[in-house]
């Protein structure tokens, strides 16, 4: 009914296609299940960006990070850019925000340098963005913010989970938030509509799990 897609971008061709449409059905995927819910409504990206007084998704950021076994001290001043940002409103009267990380495992838990992306620079991206506020100023926002990392596989999940609690020092993280998905893996699969992502439980490291349909 809308058409052929004409748009030109190198970002749906090569490689970047599976990881923009995983990206794309997992936000289609909790769109679809907050409309079964008369108390939920989906906040897209493109009503955050319109109300944003930043227009991009990129957030200026600064970390660093000493290795603990050589003690030698890293810096990196390179924006967050999340590969997604929603926003979920319950009841009419509360909201929370997700910014989503979506991985084929293809992305490593840990590289030598901050400068390579991994999930060690990202989970310590995300840990200033969050805990210091950034994504309030950058968004011009109040409501709270969760991150929802999807994978491919258990075993890449676990090895995030315990990267996290490693770089919590044993406390974990109330926002940071696992599932995984295997339809995106080595064989990419079309799956059916994951409404499992807004009505089952999150993992958590040293938390408890987290459901994403409740406002508290």
């Amino acid at each position: 009914e809308r058409g052929l897609f004409s748009g030109a971008s190198n970002a749906w061709v090569g490689n970047q296609y599976p990881h923009k449409f995983m990206v794309a059905c997992i936000t289609a995927s909790i769109e679809l299940a907050t409309k079964d819910d008369p108390g939920l409504r989906f906040i897209s990206q493109q009503e955050i960006l319109d109300r944003s007084p930043n227009k991009s998704l990129e957030i200026p950021c600064s970390i660093s990070y000493a290795n603990p076994r050589t003690g030698k001290r890293q810096m990196l001043d390179k924006p967050l850019i999340p590969d997604a940002i929603f926003g979920i409103e319950y009841g009419g009267s509360s909201y929370r925000f997700f910014m989503l990380e979506a991985d084929r495992a293809h992305e490593p838990v840990r590289r030598a340098n901050l400068t390579e992306t991994s999930y060690l620079r990202k989970v310590l991206q995300y840990r200033e963005v969050i805990e210091n506020g950034l994504y309030k100023q950058h968004f011009g926002m109040k409501a709270g913010m969760m991150v929802l990392n999807v994978t491919t596989n258990f075993v890449h999940m676990n090895n995030i989970v315990e990267l996290v609690t490693e770089l919590t020092n044993q406390k974990g993280s109330p926002y940071l938030l696992f599932k995984t998905m295997p339809h995106f893996g080595r064989y990419l699969q079309v799956p059916p509509v994951a409404k499992d992502l807004l009505t089952t439980s999150w993992r958590r490291s040293l938390f408890e799990p987290f459901l994403i349909s409740e406002p508290r």
